[in-house]
């Protein structure tokens, strides 16, 4: 169906097929495959990822023609983003998949003739039948320390709860979501405060290294992987209302969860001193000070007791 061959890198040992988002933290996992000697043999991406670059014959499974593109950079603004490019500049295939279950987007997944498949940031659920295509299955970078905050944003829930530990794991995939077999994880220390992009960046490239290992051992023969012990938790898309704040927390907790999520732009509520207050950044916070009432305004600047501290922010709007 396509020609793979193009993107084959030489030397020796397992091939990969590595799935990710078409910018972000997926770009950085897949430098550091590269970077390690891994035999990427195509990366693959979701169909509605790359709307632009579609050939717009409606097809299950397209090869996508290498251009030209302005490098993304990453928040911290430290690393290329576009996982593309990164693909591209080696020679690597990157194939769009719109139907993963049709004949022809499986046919194409086949063709790559790889041993096992990576997963970094991928953006939709990738069905059972796809996860047996490979000898060695899936393996998934997942930044948070299973079974814990299983789920699409981890970090996300991590910040709201008052942080770590954080961590990440790279386990098999299986038909639950973020459920299976652990191959590699470790504990992982973030300065504070970090906003989320960062944490999953970071976290995503410790990852990386791990499953570096982990495909190290498989091509000599070694599997390492151990059912996820019993319990464990899963938080879905954040809503609106995940946002809200209550003064019964520390003010730490709550400035370092604005400070965490301000990238989303979402107002943050709290109901305090008999209102509702929405509130757009968090400027600092006091761990031992008492406000001589719950909430005191200073223009578009309010500061808001909390339990125990005080919490200094702006007003949204």
């Amino acid at each position: 169906m396509f020609d793979m061959n193009a993107g084959e890198l030489s030397g020796s040992g397992i091939r990969v097929l590595f799935y990710g988002m078409p910018a972000g933290a997926s770009s950085g996992v897949l430098g550091r495959l590269i970077e390690g000697g891994v035999d990427i043999a195509a990366v693959v991406v979701a169909s509605e990822s790359v709307p632009h670059l579609l050939p717009g014959n409606g097809q299950a499974a397209s090869c996508l023609e290498p251009h030209v593109t302005d490098r993304l950079r990453l928040t911290s603004g430290s690393e290329p983003s576009d996982t593309l490019a990164v693909a591209w500049e080696r020679g690597i295939p990157v194939l769009a998949i719109d139907d993963f279950r049709h004949p022809d987007a499986l046919a194409a997944l086949v063709d790559t003739s790889t041993d096992v498949a990576c997963v970094a940031c991928f953006s939709r659920r990738i069905p059972a039948v796809v996860l047996r295509l490979t000898r060695y299955g899936f393996l998934n970078i997942h930044p948070s320390l299973l079974p814990n905050y299983r789920g699409p944003y981890p970090l996300f829930w991590m910040l709201r709860a008052g942080g770590g530990p954080f961590g990440v794991t790279v386990h098999y995939m299986d038909d639950g979501l973020d459920t299976g077999d652990i191959a590699a994880q470790q504990v992982v220390t973030l300065p504070e405060p970090i906003v989320e992009s960062g944490a999953e960046s970071q976290l995503m490239l410790a990852g990386a290294e791990m499953l570096l290992e982990v495909l190290h051992d498989l091509n000599r023969g070694i599997v390492h992987r151990k059912a996820q012990p019993p319990g464990g938790s899963y938080f879905g898309f954040p809503r609106r209302e995940d946002f809200r704040l209550s003064t019964d927390w520390p003010a730490a907790r709550a400035f370092m969860f604005m400070r965490g999520t301000s990238e989303r732009s979402v107002p943050y509520r709290v109901f305090a001193g008999g209102e509702s207050l929405f509130l757009d950044t968090a400027a600092g916070f006091d761990a031992g000070a008492l406000l001589e009432r719950p909430v005191r305004k200073e223009g578009h600047e309010v500061f808001i007791q909390f339990n125990p501290g005080v919490l200094h922010a702006r007003i949204a709007g």
